[in-house]
C-alpha cells in the first residue's frame, strides 16, 4: 500500500518541482533577456533561456507598451531563415501554436522585394521591416503542420485593456478576419492556394477578392467558389460579391 501511494506521489511531486524551476526562470530580468535574444533573432540564447525552463508563451505586456509574446514576434516580418529555425524550437518547448491568430498575424507583414531588401541591409542602421512571400508562406507551413486553426480569426494588433488572452480573444473574433480571406484581400494567391487545402471559401471570399482589386484573384476565387459549390454560376452573384439565392 504505501509502495502504490509513493508512486502516486512521485508525479505530483516532479510536477510541482518543474513548475517551482519554470517559475523561477520567469524573473522580469530573464524575460528581458528572453526578448532581447527573440528581438536579436540570437537562437543559442533562445534555447538557453527555453532550457532554464522559461515560458515559450509568456506576454511581453509586463515588459513593453505592447502586448507581444515570443511567437507573435519571430512571426514578425523577417527575411532570414533563422526565422523558421526559431519558430520550430519555440514550438518544440511548448509554444501553443493556437494561443492566438498567429496564422493571420504571419499575414499582416509587408512584403518586400529583392530591391527592397538589399537597399535596406546596405542602409546603415535600418531596420527591415517587411517579409517574403516565400518566408511567409514557409512558417504558415510550419505553424499548420504544428496544428494552428487555419480559420481562426485575426484582426490588426492595438493595445488593449486589460491586456489578456480572452480580451484580444473576443477582439479578434468581433473584428476579424479569416487568414485565407485576409490572403485573398492582400492578394497572395500561393497562400490562398495553400489554406484552401485546409478549409473552404465563405460569402465573405468574395468581397475579399473584389478588395484586391486584382483580375485574376477575382477570376480564381470565382472559379473556387464554383467548385466549391456546384450549380452556383458566377451569374448568382450578387453586386456586392455576395451569393443571392434568390437569383
Amino acid at each position: 500500500m504505501k509502495i502504490f501511494q509513493m508512486v502516486n506521489i512521485v508525479p505530483l511531486f516532479l510536477f510541482i518541482l518543474l513548475g517551482c524551476v519554470k517559475n523561477k526562470a520567469n524573473t522580469e530580468e530573464n524575460l528581458m533577456g528572453f526578448y532581447y535574444s527573440l528581438r536579436e533573432r540570437d537562437i543559442v540564447t533562445i534555447k538557453k533561456y527555453l532550457e532554464s525552463g522559461i515560458d515559450p508563451d509568456h506576454g511581453s505586456n509586463t515588459l513593453y507598451w505592447d502586448d507581444r509574446n515570443p511567437l507573435w514576434m519571430i512571426l514578425d516580418g523577417g527575411t532570414i531563415d533563422i526565422d523558421l529555425d526559431i519558430l520550430k524550437l519555440l514550438i518544440d518547448f511548448g509554444a501553443n501554436v493556437n494561443l492566438r491568430p498567429y496564422i493571420w498575424h504571419t499575414l499582416d507583414q509587408r512584403i518586400l522585394t529583392e530591391e527592397n531588401i538589399a537597399w535596406m541591409e546596405a542602409a546603415d542602421g535600418r531596420a527591415i521591416t517587411g517579409t517574403t512571400i516565400d518566408l511567409m508562406q514557409k512558417k504558415i507551413e510550419i505553424l499548420i503542420k504544428a496544428g494552428a486553426d487555419v480559420t481562426r480569426k485575426g484582426a490588426p494588433n492595438r493595445q488593449l485593456f486589460p491586456s489578456t488572452e480572452k480580451k484580444y480573444h473576443k477582439y479578434f473574433e468581433r473584428e476579424g478576419s479569416k487568414p485565407i480571406n485576409y490572403a485573398i484581400k492582400k492578394n497572395f494567391p500561393t497562400i490562398v492556394d495553400l489554406l484552401s487545402q485546409y478549409t473552404i471559401l465563405d460569402e465573405e471570399s468574395l468581397d475579399a477578392a473584389k478588395l484586391s482589386k486584382d483580375p485574376s484573384m477575382i477570376e480564381k476565387i470565382n472559379k473556387m467558389w464554383e467548385k466549391q459549390q456546384p450549380g452556383v454560376t458566377s451569374t448568382k452573384f450578387e453586386e456586392k460579391g455576395k451569393y443571392n439565392e434568390n437569383k
